[in-house]
């Protein structure tokens, strides 16, 4: 079984990580929101509770207030270890990548035939970053990108704490050995955290504020999955409810996933619709 914790209850995680290599501030905000995020959520559109998959195809529509996105993404897989990803977005390529990952679901590399990246080797700037390698320690991550020639050329390194929430993270160009840093402060009593980072070396850095629900899961059906939260970055008292509708297929593994949400006060909206089909080996 294929056994890779992922975002999936909206999708919009999954886009925001495209965002890994921006420099700004709220760039750096969303990656550390998507660590987070990526640490609780239970369904990945390529994880099967039983069964090996040949390809599984994901049709996810995600709603906004003034339009919706269509997403559609294909999971083909070589072995358990090694499977390549190509999606789409409103119709046009976004991506392809072929990734392999560990014996318990860990990302240890991809290559993503789209994505380019500016990075400096040997006193020259290049763009044909589209490498990646993953290594990981106790309560640590480093991603490192490389360039055509296989040398890193920036790496990313992810501290956690005990509950696997990311305290800090830096960011190092090694050809002009730049380090950017993030800190994130937590308290878990109170329910709220402060992001400082530490942009074009500054010592004090500029903060964001943010709220984080442990206590976010309201009912599960019998299979196991969430059907009611809080979302996990909200404060409870604003009563923001999420209901997540599911359809199995005759093995137990969900094929479609329909979730609203209920503001208070407000008429029930619909977040997304995602259809999935599962070709098996």
């Amino acid at each position: 079984m294929i056994n890779i914790i992922s975002s999936q209850l909206i999708h919009k995680i999954t886009i925001l990580q495209l965002l890994l290599s921006c420099w700004f501030l709220q760039g750096q905000y969303v990656i550390v929101k998507s660590e987070i995020i990526e640490n609780y959520s239970t369904n990945s559109p390529f994880r099967l509770k039983k069964g090996k998959p040949s390809k599984i195809m994901v049709l996810d529509t995600l709603y906004r207030d003034d339009r919706k996105d269509v997403t559609q993404t294909t999971y083909s897989f070589k072995d358990a270890k090694h499977f390549s990803v190509k999606k789409f977005v409103n119709n046009k390529l976004r991506g392809y990548q072929t990734k392999e990952i560990d014996s318990i679901g860990r990302e240890i590399s991809y290559t993503d035939s789209l994505l380019t990246g500016s990075s400096y080797s040997n006193g020259a700037s290049k763009t044909d970053m589209n490498r990646a390698k993953f290594t990981y320690r106790d309560n640590v991550k480093i991603e490192e990108r490389l360039d055509s020639s296989g040398v890193s050329v920036l790496r990313f390194t992810t501290y956690y704490d005990s509950l696997k929430n990311p305290t800090t993270i830096t960011k190092t160009l090694i050809g002009a050995n730049m380090t950017h840093i993030q800190t994130i402060d937590y308290n878990y009593e109170k329910g709220t955290f402060v992001h400082v980072d530490y942009s074009n070396g500054s010592k004090e850095g500029q903060q964001n504020k943010g709220f984080i629900n442990l206590d976010y899961v309201i009912d599960k059906n019998e299979q196991g999955d969430i059907t009611k939260m809080f979302w996990i970055l909200s404060k409870k008292e604003e009563s923001v409810i999420y209901n997540i509708d599911y359809t199995y297929d005759e093995r137990g593994n969900w094929i479609r996933i329909f979730t609203t949400m209920n503001n208070p006060n407000e008429p029930k909206k619909v977040v997304s619709k995602t259809y999935r089909k599962i070709e098996y080996m």
